[in-house]
């Protein structure tokens, strides 16, 4: 799946998106571009820390869009806390498939392929634990 979502066309829509608080990837999509503290920072997308621009005039020639953070579902499978109506019946699973247009939208590996309305990825401490029993 893809993070960009809508490709801005205009030197406005670039400015009225930084300052609705979203990230722009640009710079051949290689940079993300966002404000802090009213000034415009940028990143290499791949690591690399904020730094402040040097230049603030966005480049007609570039492909610019707004950024959204990947999701979790977009990076299946995942080991996560799956579970139906009560939360305290939660178990692990690996859920593997993700469609959001069912009510039980978590498809796992169990049962050859249960399906559940709530997922949730394991944190580290969970997986410290769970790892421990096994």
């Amino acid at each position: 799946m893809t993070n960009k979502t809508k490709t801005i066309m205009t030197q406005q829509e670039i400015w009225a998106a930084l300052v609705n608080g979203e990230k722009i990837i640009g710079g051949n999509k290689k940079l993300l571009f966002k404000f802090i503290y009213g000034e415009l920072y940028l990143k290499v997308i791949n690591g690399g820390e904020w730094e402040k621009a040097k230049d603030t005039t966005f480049k007609y020639n570039e492909d610019f869009s707004i950024y959204k953070e990947p999701q979790w579902t977009d990076r299946l499978p995942c080991l996560c806390w799956v579970w139906d109506d009560e939360e305290r019946l939660k178990i692990i699973a690996l859920v593997t498939c993700f469609n959001n247009k069912v009510s039980d939208p978590y498809q796992t590996k169990i049962n050859y392929g249960d399906w559940f309305k709530h997922a949730e990825p394991l944190t580290e401490e969970d997986w410290q634990k769970y790892k421990a029993k096994i």
